[in-house]
């Protein structure tokens, strides 16, 4: 930019960037972190609450769990594995349409 263009917000922040002192958001008139931080204080306060700690952990524990146990068996070539079993079956189906199945001789 040169010194006799005016600078815009957008120039140093961004085009959705908010300049530094602006509000951020609130919800129902208290800032976002706030609130956030007072959500998960009651969280915390009603599995302490409800002795549900170890319930929590749990649940927790056989989620992650799954997940890895699911990411240790996936197989890392799908669509590969996916291509060849199309071509070979491709390569079957040409062997019967030129061994007399088009004659209508459809027993195996």
């Amino acid at each position: 930019m040169t010194p006799s263009q005016p600078v815009s917000a957008t120039a140093y922040y961004g085009l959705y960037a908010r300049a530094p002192g602006t509000a951020g958001r609130k919800i129902c008139g208290v800032q976002r972190s706030i609130v956030v931080v007072g959500l998960l204080l009651l969280g915390g306060l009603l599995v302490v609450r409800a002795r549900a700690l170890l319930t929590l952990a749990w649940a927790v524990l056989f989620g992650d769990g799954l997940i890895l146990l699911h990411a240790a068996f996936r197989t890392p070539n799908l669509k590969t594995r996916l291509a060849s079993a199309r071509e070979e079956f491709r390569a079957v189906w040409r062997g019967y349409q030129t061994s007399g199945f088009e004659r209508g001789d459809y027993t195996l």
